[in-house]
């Protein structure tokens, strides 16, 4: 039989892990594991327009930009608040309630491997961040 020796989970996709000491899982897995993600605009098509259902966006990874991987992100307790820390002097926090990512009108559809997906922009405090 295996053993767990530790557990991570990783609030953004491509930002640093958090360890746990435990960790629910529910219908989509791990709880808060890469429920978030940084996207960045498609490139537009020669036609200039995308067609209805398909990606205008991609979703961004430590791959692409190693300085992702240096940036915390830490969940509040009622995991409704998302803080970004990146060094001493640098953070932001980011309401992810329910209500704010219903409250939220900018909205765009991503490719996610094999997945065309969903995705709410959280607003200008993340943005800028």
């Amino acid at each position: 039989a295996g053993k767990v020796s530790a557990l991570y989970v990783y609030p953004v996709k491509s930002l640093k892990s958090t360890p746990m000491t435990s960790a629910p899982f529910d219908n989509l897995g791990l709880q808060n594991d890469r429920r978030l993600m940084i996207v960045q605009p498609s490139p537009p098509p020669l036609s200039g327009k995308f067609p209805p259902n398909a990606p205008t966006h991609r979703f961004f990874t430590g791959r692409q930009s190693p300085s992702l991987l240096t940036v915390s992100a830490t969940l509040s307790d009622n995991n409704n608040t998302l803080t970004l820390t990146c060094g001493p002097d640098k953070s932001a926090l980011v309401d992810i309630s329910r209500s704010a990512i219903l409250a939220q009108k900018m909205r765009y559809r991503t490719r996610l491997w094999d997945n065309v997906i969903d995705v709410v922009d959280m607003g200008e405090d993340a943005a800028k961040f």
